[in-house]
């Protein structure tokens, strides 16, 4: 019985968004008036919309909000509300306490003489207009972002397509070691996550073009937010790491200075024999952010994939100075 009852409440609030979303007649009326939305803002953390009210007359009038929010091209919520206006003009709205989860959000707005605040709804239509938002929420702070598409079209697959299109420019940055492209894709970097000198990074470059493989297992898209599980196999350049800084462990005992293009070109000729690999059953998760997505953080399996385990070798030896003593 309650799937039942929950069916027929969901039908019903599907008949009257199609109200909503259709011109209705006016019958014998022949006041004109009309309602558009002119913009929308942040304003103390708070989502503001403009709408413009043009009234046919000097009587009193009702906006009529529907707020839906949308996933996979349905209805997940339903809110509405109606205020009286008197007079045209410039009105914002403020529908902060409408929003209780951030992602997509269709806005309808409609202005009637005739609201039934009991039955929610009203009889003449005199103007109509919607939007639809991208409403996000970091540390606090809400962001919005027009969303130009169909929200009722099959929104997973298309979100499913382009996921792995920025996962693909992911890693062909990686392949390349674009630290600027890696960059783009990731919204919070950790500390120290890249190599900057030059001879490092053409190593990376090598190894990863040449050792570096992917492959996409699945896709789950929720919202705003993505969790794709992939497998990873990637060079593991600590043994070359090793390798090269044991060769200059006197000449560090007595300087206390690391030959770094020494390091590189020692790293060069043991790659060449070295057939060291890593693999990573690892889930990546991404965010939208502004309709685009981006891995949401560099991960430590990331930071490793990236630059082939260097940054990792580095600092265990720099903590771990005794390991380089052993084969």
């Amino acid at each position: 019985m309650k799937r039942l009852a929950k069916s027929l409440w969901c039908i019903m609030a599907t008949m009257l968004m199609l109200v909503v979303a259709m011109p209705m007649p006016i019958e014998a009326k022949t006041k004109k008036g009309s309602l558009k939305v002119i913009g929308t803002a942040i304003q103390n953390n708070k989502v503001i919309i403009k709408i413009n009210v043009k009234l046919p007359d000097d009587d009193y009038y009702f906006v009529y909000t529907d707020i839906s929010r949308i996933e996979n091209g349905k209805q997940v919520t339903f809110n509405n509300t109606a205020y009286q206006i008197e007079e045209g003009g410039t009105y914002e709205d403020d529908m902060t306490y409408y929003i209780d989860q951030t992602g997509l959000y269709e806005f309808d707005y409609v202005l009637t003489d005739n609201y039934d605040s009991y039955g929610h709804s009203y009889s003449y239509l005199y103007g109509y207009d919607k939007v639809y938002l991208y409403i996000t929420k970091e540390s606090g702070t809400y962001s919005i972002a027009n969303y130009g598409h169909d929200p009722y079209a099959n929104l997973t697959s298309k979100d499913k397509k382009n996921i792995k299109k920025q996962l693909t420019m992911f890693f062909k940055y990686v392949k390349n070691y674009n630290v600027g492209g890696i960059k783009s894709c990731v919204k919070t970097d950790r500390k120290n996550s890249y190599i900057n000198e030059r001879s490092a990074q053409q190593f990376i470059r090598k190894a990863n073009k040449k050792r570096l493989l992917y492959k996409i297992n699945s896709v789950n898209v929720s919202g705003n937010t993505a969790k794709v599980r992939m497998d990873v196999t990637c060079y593991n350049s600590c043994y070359a790491v090793k390798n090269a800084l044991q060769k200059q462990l006197t000449s560090m005992v007595k300087t206390r200075k690391l030959n770094y293009s020494k390091m590189i070109s020692d790293m060069n000729r043991f790659y060449r024999k070295d057939i060291t690999y890593e693999w990573y059953p690892t889930t990546i998760k991404l965010i939208k952010v502004k309709g685009k997505w981006k891995i949401k953080k560099m991960t430590g399996d990331l930071q490793f994939i990236t630059n082939c385990g260097m940054i990792d070798a580095l600092e265990y030896f720099s903590e771990h100075p005794g390991a380089l003593l052993f084969d």
